[in-house]
């Protein structure tokens, strides 16, 4: 983090007020998606590839990318400001950060998101909730298949820095995910918290009728020096979500049933009869604690219908406001023109924009790489914080840190020197 410090620009949120007005709904489709036919035509010769390195057709992939997919973990980010009011170090603030941590699992979808582009870029900036969040793409090796995101998220008196290498394999009928995600928290009165998402989960694929999502393993939420840690027990085989369980049916209950989380706290390795954690990862947590009492910790905001099973939050974060596009750096993913051709239903033109893309993001590595003999272009906002740290695996802290300068560059409007990384739509 910048200097490791929170809000590092005073009240930023102020000269972003009032937050403007977004929309509530993706535009309206041109074309119907392909046909479940169509579509095994593809999948059936992915079986056993790194998913991460198949070109996947426009039609079966969301209309935001994979940064996009970093800030969905934001949506919830209340819960942090709720976590700062509480005693530094308690038990009451562990839980809140806890829950924050699960809330990232109930926008997952068993569908990939595109592919990003080296330098590529994603902010949110809600003044309203007094959060900002930007994340980078900060390492992308074609010749490895390997890919590292890199974020930093601030509240008033919260920062978050965090980041992931995610490796996916197909297996014909699943999708098996390896996350390799690590986020770090820091409140302003000097708390930090740190917690890593499980390994492997599976997004198990129906060609027809509704594909559905499994996660197994354990999230452990670390609370600074404090000897203290919550732990979030995602039930064995049991995390299957529908991409209907966010509208009601008949079989609420049993599937709700399938998503069960159970949690406790440890204290020094010993585990506390109270507070207990339970609940449903894609519906609300409740805590009960030591005197006897219940508390909710988190309940999902109201589903919102789509084509693509996403909460509000997510459609809103590939919309291009007014006034907004003279204020992005032309990194933003916003300019992507394949996933605005992808929203609104033009696959063929998303289809051709997304090749058009990769296309000159390869050429551009190519040509860094030989002249420079580095393995990938450069990041723009965040450095390593070691010199080796490629070559070494994910510890308690991420590898990447945010150098500043981003929100700076922004409010002088100063994007002088960063390239344009997206062909022009005029080039399809």
């Amino acid at each position: 983090m910048a200097g490791s410090s929170v809000c590092t620009d005073g009240n930023w949120w102020e000269a972003e007020l009032p937050a403007p007005e977004r929309r509530t709904a993706l535009p309206h489709a041109k074309l119907k998606l392909p046909s479940a036919q169509e579509t095994w035509k593809i999948v059936k010769h992915m079986v056993s590839s790194n998913s991460m390195d198949v070109p996947i057709p426009a039609h079966m992939c969301l209309p935001i990318d994979e940064l996009q997919r970093r800030a969905e973990e934001m949506e919830y980010s209340e819960l942090l400001d709720q976590a700062a009011e509480k005693p530094k170090g308690s038990i009451e603030r562990l839980l809140l950060v806890a829950a924050f941590a699960v809330s990232a699992f109930q926008a997952v979808r068993p569908m990939r998101a595109s592919l990003p582009i080296m330098g590529e870029t994603v902010e949110v900036l809600l003044p309203e909730k007094r959060m900002r969040f930007m994340v980078e793409t900060a390492y992308l090796n074609q010749k490895e298949n390997r890919v590292i995101n890199a974020w930093v998220a601030e509240g008033e008196k919260w920062m978050l820095e965090g980041e992931d290498e995610p490796a996916l394999r197909f297996w014909g009928a699943s999708l098996e995910l390896h996350l390799n995600w690590l986020d770090r928290l820091m409140f302003s009165d000097g708390d930090a918290y740190s917690w890593k998402k499980m390994t492997t989960g599976n997004a198990v694929i129906h060609v027809v009728g509704k594909s559905t999502v499994s996660f197994k393993g354990d999230v452990v939420i670390e609370q600074g020096d404090t000897g203290r840690s919550a732990h979030m027990a995602f039930k064995d085989g049991s995390m299957l979500k529908s991409m209907a369980t966010r509208k009601a049916s008949k079989h609420e209950a049993r599937l709700q049933n399938l998503c069960d989380i159970v949690g406790h706290i440890e204290e020094g390795g010993v585990r506390l009869q109270r507070p207990v954690i339970r609940g449903h990862w894609d519906a609300e947590l409740v805590a009960d604690l030591a005197d006897g009492s219940q508390t909710t910790l988190f309940k999902i905001n109201q589903p919102c219908a789509n084509r693509y099973d996403m909460p509000l939050f997510s459609l809103q974060l590939n919309e291009m406001t007014p006034g907004l596009e003279a204020k992005l750096p032309p990194t933003d993913v916003r300019r992507r023109w394949d996933l605005r051709a992808l929203e609104q239903g033009d696959y063929a033109k998303a289809a051709a924009g997304k090749d058009i893309l990769e296309a000159r993001w390869r050429a551009r590595e190519r040509e860094h790489c030989q002249k420079t003999g580095d393995t990938s272009l450069p990041p723009r906002w965040f450095e390593l914080r070691e010199a080796d740290g490629l070559s070494r695996q994910q510890g308690s802290s991420p590898r990447f840190r945010y150098k500043g300068g981003y929100w700076e560059a922004r409010a002088a409007g100063g994007w002088q020197g960063i390239d344009e990384i997206f062909a022009p739509e005029d080039t399809a």
